[in-house]
């Protein structure tokens, strides 16, 4: 059975689709996250911006396409904070069905919040004594207290980092009085929420975005460990910076910088109301506790097709003809577009063919049904195409295939090869980043996608045509800038 899961917050949308297989096991197929930002404004005029509901709609029905495509069984789509505030949620409601087929739901506050501690202690390991789970979203955190694997209680506070950076935070830096105000009405509303015969809590789990963010700003090589101390030395830190200057932090993610300060201020708070000093950042959360309750449901239900048939399906389906295909009639031409342009930065027609390659084996790894593409794409590319291309360039595809995930440099895995450099490979994959970014399920091919390209000093300017697509495929480009402004020192700007 295949289940799709949309979670439309206050920040952002996540679609994710899993299978779950004959051992009872989820495994995923598909998986997408855009900040579109469905609350900006919300939390002063109580309304839904014009653009944030055209983001919101466009993205459904892109969603829609790509449900469509992998033939998904179930679906529950969601919204929380935004449409439980949003005084014409309704209307975005009904126009998301009209135009995507797809049916979106409120969940309560507190259904959230049981949901999010379902996820968390089902799947976290090690887990004893009394603790709190924290969830910080962009319009409200959620708070269980916990002991074991079992949830005590339950709340949801109207807190959250888009709603406190609406009401209090608009100057970067925050000036010393809006800071004191937002924390009394934090304390305010923990008060409020939170009874005062707590147990004595020995840590918190925080399982949001926000949190692991401020993990990763804590400790930048990797561990889900940090203390109330260095949370605090974090924030004294950070509320000198301007938000250029907070870009610039090890660790700090482009998308989250106008929220961060807000977020982290929210969660010393909560830690100091909780006097608790050790956190711990989980990777679980929402959606898997949406998961959990799915499998709850099905996990009864015979599934005929075993991972050999399906398997053998997927090569029936003649991988490398796809490729073929995909890459000649058209895909070759929309790259050349964009290679001709970047030219002169010291890459080869024969690393042209090896992206080409790269962009069709792609398309080629999504059709599997299991896992993620990019490591399908490296199985195709090393399996089928010896004797097509000569041993470098086949290594070469393997490797934009297996990279082509990947966001910074030190995070891309690069072997030697004198067919490409180091730097000459990373130039490769931003640029099989962009491409990724704008070709889409239900876009045109990719030589009538693009339709002129132009390198300034400062710019690569993308004009392609416009579909229903377009804000996604503006909000994919965002996400993917780092790498390509690493590489070639200039903005994409898509027109």
């Amino acid at each position: 059975m295949k289940f799709a899961i949309i979670d439309l917050g206050t920040n952002s949308i996540r679609l994710e689709i899993q299978e779950l297989t004959p051992v009872g096991e989820w495994v995923s197929i598909y998986r997408e996250k855009l900040m579109i930002r469905l609350g900006e404004g919300l939390f002063v005029s109580k309304k839904l911006s014009k653009a944030s509901k055209t983001r919101c709609v466009s993205v459904m029905q892109y969603f829609s396409e790509v449900i469509k495509f992998h033939k998904v069984d179930e679906i529950d789509a969601f919204a929380t904070s935004a449409l439980r505030d949003a005084i014409d949620a309704k209307s975005l409601i009904k126009l998301v069905k009209q135009k995507s087929g797809i049916t979106l739901s409120v969940i309560s506050g507190q259904e959230e919040a049981k949901l999010i501690a379902l996820g968390v202690l089902e799947n976290e390991v090690l887990l004893k004594g009394h603790f709190a789970l924290v969830d910080i979203g962009g319009g409200s955190t959620e708070i269980s207290i916990c002991k074991g694997k079992k949830r005590l209680s339950s709340v949801s506070l109207d807190l959250g980092t888009a709603r406190l950076n609406q009401l209090f935070l608009q100057k970067s830096p925050p000036t010393d009085k809006s800071i004191q105000k937002m924390k009394r009405f934090v304390r305010k509303e923990l008060e409020k929420g939170l009874c005062n015969n707590l147990p004595k809590l020995t840590y918190v789990i925080g399982s949001s975005g926000t949190i692991r963010a401020i993990s990763r700003l804590i400790s930048p090589k990797g561990s889900r460990f940090f203390s109330s101390v260095a949370l605090k030395k974090l924030n004294k830190k950070m509320l000198k910076l301007e938000l250029d200057e907070l870009l610039k932090l090890k660790g700090m993610e482009a998308r989250r910088v106008d929220m961060i300060v807000g977020g982290a201020i929210l969660f010393e708070e909560i830690v100091e109301f909780l006097k608790v000093k050790k956190t711990k950042a989980t990777p679980f959360s929402l959606r898997h506790g949406v998961l959990s309750r799915a499998y709850n449901k099905h996990s009864k239900r015979i599934m005929r097709a075993t991972d050999e048939e399906k398997l053998s399906e997927v090569l029936r389906r003649a991988p490398i003809q796809m490729a073929k295909e995909s890459a000649w009639q058209g895909m070759a031409i929309g790259i050349d577009k964009i290679f001709k342009s970047i030219h002169a930065h010291g890459l080869s027609k024969k690393q042209l063919q090896c992206l080409v390659w790269a962009v069709a084996l792609r398309k080629c790894g999504e059709s599997f049904f299991y896992g993620d593409a990019e490591f399908h794409s490296h199985y195709l590319a090393h399996t089928f195409l010896q004797g097509i291309l000569d041993t470098e360039s086949v290594e070469l595809v393997t490797q934009l295939c297996l990279n082509y995930q990947g966001i910074k440099p030190e995070e891309i895995f690069y072997k030697k090869s004198d067919l490409v450099s180091k730097n000459q490979f990373i130039k490769l994959l931003s640029i099989l980043r962009v491409i990724e970014a704008i070709d889409l399920r239900g876009a045109p091919s990719l030589d009538q996608l693009i339709r002129r390209v132009r390198s300034t000093k400062n710019k690569f300017e993308l004009r392609i045509k416009k579909t229903y697509l377009f804000e996604i495929q503006k909000l994919r480009i965002e996400q993917r800038q780092p790498l390509f402004f690493e590489s070639f020192g200039k903005q994409v700007v898509l027109i």
